[in-house]
């Protein structure tokens, strides 16, 4: 009867490991999901920040090498088509 019972304990033991160890596995699988987006995330960004600093070095170069300076709202123009 005693071995039955410690049988049974360390059955239980073995079911309990094992169901640990699935929500282990299972949240590992999340944040190894979170991880890959986290990464493409900072990637956009990256990229994002690379145009911004290029288009601010651009126009500061034009500015220094060649003289250009924004258009003034009042230098502004638009021209009217006519619909199709």
């Amino acid at each position: 009867m005693l071995a039955i019972a410690v049988i049974g304990v360390l059955l239980a033991g073995v079911v309990f490991m094992n169901v640990a160890v699935l929500r282990l596995n299972v949240r590992l699988d999340e944040l190894g999901r979170d991880r890959a987006r986290l990464r493409a995330e900072n990637a956009s960004l990256a990229s994002e920040v690379s145009s911004a600093q290029a288009a601010a070095r651009i126009q500061a170069q034009a500015q220094k090498d060649l003289g250009v300076v924004p258009a003034s709202a009042e230098a502004t123009t638009f021209v009217d088509l006519p619909p199709k």
